[in-house]
């Protein structure tokens, strides 16, 4: 889009008329005469907006006349708040005709979708109050509201929602669950495979790192999520000197690095296993079933074994236990109190139909090497096991390790010095999953951030909004070629308006 030809350049735009649109919980309608409140142009006395990208919290700060205490009590916390304002910039259709206010948002793109977090109402005299609110981008601010318990391997990062596989792919998943009232239509192909562990993480953060493993831009549009490679961004337009106010360019190394050690939680690996079903043999509280596993390792932290479920009313549960050997048998089977650990039981509602049902073992340290496995039922009734033609069990024994990993990059070393960083994080749960972040961390990190910012001059650069990419010409100050809108500021009183951007080089995001 480009508008600079036929509207004059200027730092300030001019607002023929405002409005705050409030949509309460519910209300899923984007045209304004559905709106529950409407504050009008006269009401709006001023507004800031900063909006961001990668799981930063947009924010708003709107302050609006209420002499008459008309909004205290209308306007709550949770409530859907859009700002719509006719500019040159941002209008749908030409400016200054048709009536104002008409149709899809008034006809104008909506310059905030925001929640309304606190409001605070001031009086100053019997006719001079104001009515603040401070309010979160609203896809954001759903994402940050909810929690991620769920855990992903060998799964595509993200895909666009009409994609046949979309119900795979992590983001498409995370979003459908835990916040389904945003809008999926703007997700990009992330076809990245990774792994990704998440036990009670925030849903926003949770994305936060999936974009940075896929060299993905994370931003909202209005109420619809946008998850989208940075190789899909095209430059919309040429912004230079003549579309800007005054400009700067910070380099800075804050985040420089070029050695990165990744520290993530515990992952597993089978030490011992038989993994043959010939047969069925059931196992009862007196009938089980004995197998010593071949291990030197000093815990076991998981053990899988073949159930064939018995879900009746009165079933039986499964109870897997360890004990040291004793002149070729286990030291006391009935004697729960020589175990090694504490049994592991699980009940008939939870084994497999026919397949491998884990148990998680407590944490412990084998005496010696080639423990006993035992293998009974809580009851009479018993339940089935898979074995093999030797009546062995069949069984995976896992031990634990500790995940670590380390990414370089020399090139950066050579050319700013060694830089060294840590990140810990007991949710990377295997190899993969921590070098992807490292990987990550370190294309992200390796050179010093470059952002360019400047005031809006011209219709091209007021229209500019967060996560769009432009093809900056500022070569005296050494910003050329591509560059992301990391962070808009729009600032509104008076029948005025300003926009303030910063931008960053796209290869060094």
């Amino acid at each position: 889009m480009s508008t600079g030809d036929s509207l004059p350049r200027s730092s300030v735009l001019p607002v023929r008329g405002a409005q705050l649109a409030v949509f309460k919980p519910g209300n899923e309608s984007d045209d304004l005469a559905d709106a529950d409140v409407t504050v009008a142009d006269a009401d709006v006395e001023a507004i800031d907006i900063t909006e961001r990208i990668q799981a930063r919290k947009d924010t708003a700060q709107l302050t609006i006349g209420n002499d008459d205490g008309q909004y205290t009590g209308d306007i709550t916390s949770g409530d859907r708040v859009e700002f719509i304002a006719d500019t040159p910039a941002n209008r749908k259709r030409a400016y200054s005709t048709d009536a104002y206010g008409s149709g899809l948002f008034g006809g104008y793109g909506s310059l905030w979708t925001g929640m309304v977090r606190s409001q605070t109402p001031e009086r100053a005299g019997p006719q001079d109050a104001t009515l603040d609110i401070e309010s979160q981008d609203w896809v954001f601010a759903k994402c940050g509201f909810a929690q991620v318990y769920d855990a992903f391997e060998d799964a595509p990062i993200c895909l666009p929602e009409e994609d046949p596989n979309a119900e795979s792919a992590i983001v498409n998943t995370l979003l459908r669950r835990e916040a389904p009232a945003i809008d999926r239509s703007l997700l990009g192909r992330c076809e990245t495979v990774t792994d990704e562990f998440s036990n009670g993480q925030n849903l926003l953060d949770v994305l936060g790192d999936l974009a940075a493993k896929a060299d993905a831009v994370l931003f909202s549009r209005g109420r619809s999520l946008a998850f989208v490679p940075l190789a899909d961004l095209a430059a919309k337009t040429e912004i230079g000197p003549a579309d800007a106010t005054t400009h700067n360019v910070r380099i800075n190394d804050d985040d420089l690095a070029n050695v990165i050690r990744v520290d993530g939680g515990t992952d597993f690996a089978v030490d011992d296993a038989q993994e043959t079903v010939s047969s069925y043999q059931t196992v009862t509280d007196t009938n089980r079933i004995l197998h010593r596993i071949s291990t030197r390792k000093s815990r076991l932290a998981r053990i899988e074994v073949w159930t064939r479920a018995d879900r009746s009313e009165d079933a039986d549960g499964i109870v897997v236990r360890l004990q040291k050997d004793d002149g070729g048998q286990p030291i006391a089977v009935d004697d729960t109190q020589s175990d090694i650990t504490d049994p592991t039981q699980i009940s008939a509602e939870f084994l497999d139909d026919d397949g491998f049902t884990t148990f998680r073992m407590s944490k412990h340290t084998l005496p010696e090497p080639n423990p006993w496995l035992i293998v009974e039922s809580d009851g009479s009734t018993g339940q089935e096991i898979g074995v093999d033609t030797s009546s062995v069990p069949a069984y995976r024994a896992y031990f634990p390790y500790p995940i670590s990993v380390r990414v370089e990059s020399p090139a950066s070393q050579r050319e700013y010095g060694r830089r060294e960083d840590r990140i810990k994080d007991d949710g990377l749960q295997t190899f993969r999953a921590a070098r992807d972040r490292g990987d990550a961390e370190l294309r992200h990190r390796d050179e010093p951030r470059r952002e360019l910012s400047f005031g809006a001059r011209g219709p091209d650069a007021h229209t500019l909004q967060a996560g769009e990419v432009f093809d900056a010409q500022f070569p005296l100050e050494g910003a050329v070629g591509d560059h992301i809108v990391i962070q808009r500021t729009i600032s509104y009183a008076g029948a005025t308006m300003t926009t303030d951007v910063t931008a960053q080089e796209t290869k060094s995001l």
